[in-house]
């Protein structure tokens, strides 16, 4: 994960729709997304170098 923004992708199973999005994290942006989504939801994370843990709130 970048340490000022993440890259997403995700799929609406309902649709079959692909969105991709750039998340920042110094306005917060990144943050939001995640808490307004509606569960149940699979996340999956992927990454290249060191990463620190993420907990969710």
């Amino acid at each position: 994960m970048h340490t000022r923004y993440q890259q997403i992708a995700m799929l609406d199973e309902e649709t079959g729709e692909l969105v991709e999005r750039r998340l920042e994290h110094a306005n917060g942006e990144a943050k939001e997304f995640y808490a307004h989504l509606s569960g149940p939801v699979r996340v999956a994370n992927m990454e290249t170098g060191s990463l620190s843990a993420i907990t969710p709130n």
